[in-house]
C-alpha cells in the first residue's frame, strides 16, 4: 500500500509528496518502456542456472508491477479537481458564546474539520448529528462576529491519496486541526490565546510566549478501537491515600469527581496532580471552570504540570476547546509509547454547549438532532433511551471515552482522566415527610427532623456545611449521573473528619465511601495495598449506616471497633497542601490499624502515631525490609513482605509498649 498526501497549492506547494518506494509524480504519468522492468536473473534449477529466453519470462510477475505504477494517482489532476469545486459552502444557523449550528458543509467533514466563516472567523466542526445538523466551535472571533446566515466551508489543507494493490486509488480530504504537543509545552502555562497563536497568525502573539516548532497532534480524535486496547491492571499511585485506597486509579482509567464545594474539589485535584508527578507520569491540567475564582491557578499546582489556564470571561467555545488541547496533548504521550495522566477541572463547558445547541436545534426548521422524533426511544448499551437522550450520551462520549491502555504491540502507552463534575450524584436519601407521619411524631422528634430537612434544602440551594468553599453553578443530578455512567468510576469529595486546632477545620479531605467506587476491582491496586485495602471502603460505608440509622447503642459498633473505623479515617483523610503520602509509608498504616485494632492481646495503650514515630527511628524494623518493600512488584511478593512487617510490629510492640503511647 502507498500513501500519498498533496498538499493544497494554495499553501504555496508546487508538487505533490509522495511516500513508498516510487518517485515523486510531477504531471502525468510517463509511459511504459521495457526499461521500466526489472532486470533477468538467472532461474536456478537443481544445481546450475538457466537463462531462459524473454519468450518464457514470467510475465505475470512482470505485469504486476507495471500495474501497481499505473495504479498511482495523478497527483496534480486530482488535487485541481478537488480544489476546483469540492468544498460545499454552507450556513451558520445559529451562534452564542462562540457555539454555532451550522448546516451544508461536506458529508465528509469529520469532527476536528476546521472551518472558514465569510466574517473571517475561524473555527472547528465539534460535533455532527445523526441528523446532519452540525455543532462548531468559533476559536479565532473576527468583527464583526458570527451571526446567523453567514456563510461558512471546510478549510481544505491537503488531498490523501492511498493506493492499494486489491482496490486501487481513493482519495480523501485533510481537513483537520491539530494543536502543538510534545516538550514545547512542558512546565508551562498556555492559554487559549497562546495556542491558537503559536505560529503568529494574529497580531497578539508579539506579547504571548512562543511556542518551540514541533510535533502537532489533531484537536478531536477518534475513540481508540477496542481491539487496540490493553485490559486496564497496572496500577496508578497518587499518594493520597483516600484516592489510592478507595477508589484506586488504573492506567488508562477515565474517572469521575464530582462534589459540592468547588474548592474541595480543586483542592483534591491538585493532590492528585502533585502524586502522579511524584510517580513519573506526564501531568496536564486543565482549569476552565469557575473553580478558578476559588484559588485554582499555575500558582497552585505542581510546577512539573503542564497547565491550561483559560481566564475569567473566556467563553463557552474556547474553553471546551482548551479541554480538548489538553487531551490531545495526552494522547500524544500515549502515541509515543508514556504515561499520561490529564485532569480536567470541569466538564461544565462540554455540557453548556450542548445545552445551546441542542436546544438551537430544535427551535430551527431542518436541524433537528435527529430523525424522524427525537422523543422516540432506542436501545444504548443495554438502555433504553429516547434518541435525543442517545445523541447527547455520543456527544458526551466523545470527551469522556477518549482515555485507554494501548496495546503493548502498539507501544504499551496509556491516558488516564479525571473528569471533574460539579454537582451530586442520586443519593437515594430524599425524603419529605407527609402530615399525617408528622402528626404522629413527638414534638422533639418533629423539630429534629425540620431541622434536618432545612439544613438540607440550604445545601442544594448552594449554601454547604459551615466553613466551606464557594459550591459554585452545579449541573443537575440527570447529568452527573450520565456522566458517571460512562467512566470507570467515581470520586466524591467531602470535608474530612479530624483536623486539629494547627490545621483549622475543613483542612482536611478524603471521599464519601458511600458513594465512591472504581469499577475495576482489586486488579489496579498496587499489591502491597490489595491485601490490606479491599474491604476498607465497605467497613467504613457500614460504620456510616450504623451511625446514622442506629435505634440505640447496641447497633452501633463496639469500642475497638469504633476506634479502628476513626483510626482508618484519619489515615485517609488528606490534608490540603500535603506532600504525597509514599506507598510504603501508607502499607505501614493501615498494617499497623490491623494489627491494633483487631489482636486483643496487644497493650490498649499504644497508638499508630506512636509505633510509626518508633518505626523510623534506626534499627526498629528489619534493616531491608522497607526497602524490599518499595522495590515489590507481584501480589506473592507483597504477601509475604506483609507477613514479615505484621511479626516485626508485633515485636516492637510486645517489647516496647511503653514508649508507643500517643
Amino acid at each position: 500500500m502507498v500513501v500519498v498526501k498533496a498538499p493544497s497549492t494554495a499553501a504555496g506547494a508546487g508538487g505533490a509528496v509522495c511516500s513508498g518506494h516510487y518517485p515523486p509524480c510531477r504531471g502525468p504519468s510517463r509511459p511504459f518502456t521495457p526499461s521500466m522492468l526489472p532486470p533477468r536473473r538467472p532461474r536456478s534449477h537443481g544445481s546450475f542456472a538457466v537463462r531462459h529466453s524473454v519468450d518464457e519470462e514470467d510475465w505475470e510477475a512482470e505485469m504486476g508491477v507495471f500495474r501497481q505504477r499505473t495504479l498511482a494517482p495523478n497527483q496534480l489532476e486530482t488535487l485541481r479537481k478537488y480544489e476546483a469545486g469540492a468544498v460545499e459552502l454552507g450556513k451558520v444557523l445559529f451562534c452564542q458564546e462562540g457555539t454555532a449550528l451550522v448546516t451544508g458543509l461536506n458529508n465528509d467533514a469529520e469532527p476536528g474539520t476546521a472551518l472558514d466563516f465569510s466574517s473571517g472567523a475561524q473555527g472547528v466542526l465539534l460535533w455532527r448529528t445523526s441528523a446532519g445538523a452540525i455543532f462548531a466551535l468559533v476559536l479565532r472571533e473576527s468583527s464583526p462576529g458570527v451571526k446567523a446566515g453567514d456563510g461558512v466551508v471546510c478549510r481544505l489543507r491537503a488531498i490523501l491519496q492511498v493506493v492499494d494493490d486489491a482496490v486501487g486509488a481513493t482519495t480523501k480530504r485533510d481537513y483537520v486541526v491539530d494543536v502543538p504537543v510534545g516538550k514545547c509545552l512542558e512546565g508551562r502555562t498556555w492559554s487559549p490565546d497562546q495556542l491558537l497563536d503559536w505560529r503568529g497568525q494574529s497580531g497578539q502573539a508579539a506579547a504571548l510566549p512562543s511556542i518551540t516548532p514541533g510535533p502537532r497532534a489533531p484537536l478531536l480524535a477518534a475513540q481508540i478501537p477496542m481491539a487496540d486496547r490493553e485490559q486496564i491492571a497496572e496500577a496508578l499511585y497518587t499518594g493520597v491515600p483516600c484516592v489510592d485506597v478507595l477508589t484506586p486509579l488504573g492506567l488508562g482509567q477515565s474517572v469521575q469527581l464530582s462534589g459540592r464545594d468547588a474548592g474541595e474539589r480543586a483542592a483534591l485535584c491538585q493532590a492528585v496532580a502533585h502524586g502522579a508527578v511524584a510517580s513519573g507520569l506526564r501531568t496536564l491540567y486543565a482549569a476552565t471552570g469557575p473553580a478558578d475564582g476559588a484559588g485554582v491557578g499555575p500558582a497552585t499546582v505542581d510546577p512539573g504540570v503542564t497547565r491550561f489556564v483559560a481566564s475569567p470571561g473566556t467563553n463557552v467555545a474556547q474553553r471546551l476547546y482548551l479541554l480538548c488541547a489538553a487531551v490531545a496533548a495526552g494522547e500524544a504521550v500515549r502515541a509515543a509509547g508514556g504515561h499520561a495522566l490529564v485532569i480536567l477541572d470541569s466538564l461544565a463547558p462540554m455540557v453548556r454547549a450542548w445545552g445551546i445547541l441542542s436546544a438551537a436545534a430544535a427551535q430551527t426548521p431542518g436541524a433537528a438532532l435527529s430523525s424522524p422524533d427525537p422523543a422516540s426511544h432506542v436501545e444504548v448499551e443495554g438502555m433504553l433511551v429516547s434518541v435525543g437522550e442517545a445523541e447527547r450520551r455520543a456527544f458526551l462520549s466523545s470527551l469522556v471515552q477518549r482515555a485507554a491502555k494501548m496495546d503493548h504491540r502498539l507501544g504499551g502507552g496509556s491516558l488516564s482522566l479525571v473528569l471533574v463534575v460539579p454537582g451530586l450524584p442520586a443519593t437515594g436519601t430524599r425524603f419529605s415527610p407527609s402530615p399525617q407521619l408528622l402528626a404522629s411524631l413527638s414534638p422533639e422528634r418533629r423539630q429534629r427532623l425540620e431541622a434536618a430537612a432545612r439544613q438540607r434544602s440550604a445545601e442544594a440551594a448552594g449554601g454547604g456545611a459551615e466553613g466551606g468553599g464557594a459550591a459554585g453553578p452545579l449541573l443537575p443530578t440527570l447529568i452527573v449521573e450520565e456522566l458517571m455512567s460512562l467512566t470507570d468510576g467515581q470520586m466524591v469529595v467531602v470535608r474530612g473528619e479530624g483536623g486539629d486546632a494547627e490545621e483549622g477545620p475543613g483542612s482536611r479531605l478524603t471521599l464519601d465511601p458511600a458513594l465512591s467506587v472504581s469499577r475495576l476491582g482489586a486488579r489496579v491496586f498496587p499489591p502491597l495495598l490489595r491485601p490490606l485495602a479491599g474491604q476498607v471502603r465497605l467497613e467504613l460505608a457500614q460504620a456510616r449506616d450504623a451511625a446514622r440509622f442506629a435505634s440505640d447503642a447496641e447497633g452501633l459498633p463496639g469500642s475497638r471497633g469504633a476506634a479502628r473505623v476513626e483510626a482508618l479515617t484519619r489515615t485517609l483523610s488528606h490534608r490540603r497542601g500535603a506532600a504525597p503520602v509514599p506507598l510504603t509509608r501508607l502499607a505501614l498504616r493501615l498494617t499497623l490499624i490491623e494489627l491494633l485494632h483487631d489482636d486483643p492481646a496487644l497493650a490498649p495503650g499504644v497508638s499508630v502515631e506512636g509505633v510509626l514515630r518508633r518505626c523510623e527511628g534506626a534499627n526498629a524494623l528489619a534493616p531491608d525490609l522497607l526497602r524490599r518493600m518499595d522495590r515489590c512488584g507481584s501480589g506473592p511478593e507483597a504477601e509475604a513482605l506483609l507477613a514479615e512487617l505484621r511479626e516485626a510490629l508485633r515485636a516492637l510492640v510486645a517489647q516496647e509498649p511503653g514508649h508507643l503511647s500517643p
